[in-house]
C-alpha cells in the first residue's frame, strides 16, 4: 500500500510539474493526501493536503473542490473553525456543492449547533430538492439532536 501511495504521489507531482496550471491535478493530490491521512492516521498527510490545495488555489482561487479538500484536512487536524470557513467559501462559490453542504452541517453538528446544521441543509434542499445525501443527513442530524437532553424538536 505504501508503494502504491508513493507511486500515485510521484505521478501527481510529475503531472503538476508537466502542467502546473491544471487545477484538477492539485485537487487529486490533495485527495490522495487526505485519503492517506485517513488510512495511515498520520496528520502529516493532512498537512500535505492543505499545502497541495493551497498551491492549487494560487492557480484557481475560485475552485470549490480545493476548498473542500482543505476543509477535510483542517477538520481532521482539529481545526474546525478553519474547516468551517473553507466550506462556507466553497458554498459561496458553488451553493449546490452537496458534499460541502453535508460537511459543513456535520461540523456544526459536532459543535452542538443543530439549528445551524439544519439551516445549512434546508438551504441546500431549497436550491436542489434532490441534493445527494442532504435529506439523509437532515434525518441523521435530527436523530442525533433528539438524543441530547434539551434539544429535542418540539
Amino acid at each position: 500500500a505504501l508503494k502504491a501511495f508513493a507511486d500515485a504521489e510521484t505521478a501527481l507531482r510529475n503531472a503538476i510539474h508537466f502542467a502546473p496550471d491544471e487545477y484538477d491535478n492539485y485537487v487529486a493530490l490533495a485527495v490522495l493526501y487526505n485519503l492517506a491521512g485517513n488510512a495511515y492516521l498520520d496528520p502529516v498527510h493532512y498537512e500535505r493536503a492543505v499545502a497541495a490545495a493551497q498551491e492549487g488555489a494560487k492557480i484557481e482561487p475560485y475552485g470549490p473542490a480545493l476548498r473542500y479538500q482543505i476543509a477535510w484536512a483542517y477538520s481532521r487536524l482539529s481545526q474546525r473553525a478553519l474547516a468551517i470557513k473553507e466550506l462556507e467559501y466553497a458554498l459561496a462559490l458553488d451553493p449546490m456543492f452537496a458534499s460541502a453542504t453535508v460537511g459543513l452541517a456535520r461540523l456544526h453538528e459536532a459543535d452542538g449547533d443543530y439549528t445551524r446544521a439544519l439551516a445549512v441543509l434546508t438551504a441546500a434542499i431549497a436550491l436542489d430538492p434532490n441534493a445527494q445525501g442532504v435529506r439523509e443527513t437532515i434525518r441523521a442530524i435530527e436523530a442525533s439532536r433528539d438524543t441530547v437532553p434539551g434539544t429535542r424538536a418540539r
